[in-house]
């Protein structure tokens, strides 16, 4: 199997993403990349019914442009925001 993006992904739950993120040492671009390359992975299994892959994408690249600080104050509001 290749090698998967973010190797500690599996072993983070959706909490840990977000507090990843809030601490600006995760962004919501590469958790998804993260998520997306593992559906990819084991497709074989049919996890994921319904994609959204390009939408996705555009939404955490907009989190990701925001600054570590606007980030955090938008999580207090949606505290998994991010989370793919």
């Amino acid at each position: 199997m290749r090698l998967l993006p973010l190797p500690e992904y599996e072993s983070f739950d959706a909490l840990d993403l977000a507090s990843h993120m809030r601490d600006g040492r995760l962004t919501p671009l590469e958790a998804l990349d993260a998520a997306i390359a593992r559906v990819n992975a084991h497709s074989h299994i049919n996890s994921v019914a319904l994609r959204h892959d390009e939408q996705a994408h555009e939404a955490a690249l907009q989190l990701s442009r925001m600054g570590q600080a606007e980030r955090s104050s938008a999580a207090d509001k949606a505290p998994l925001l991010g989370v793919p």
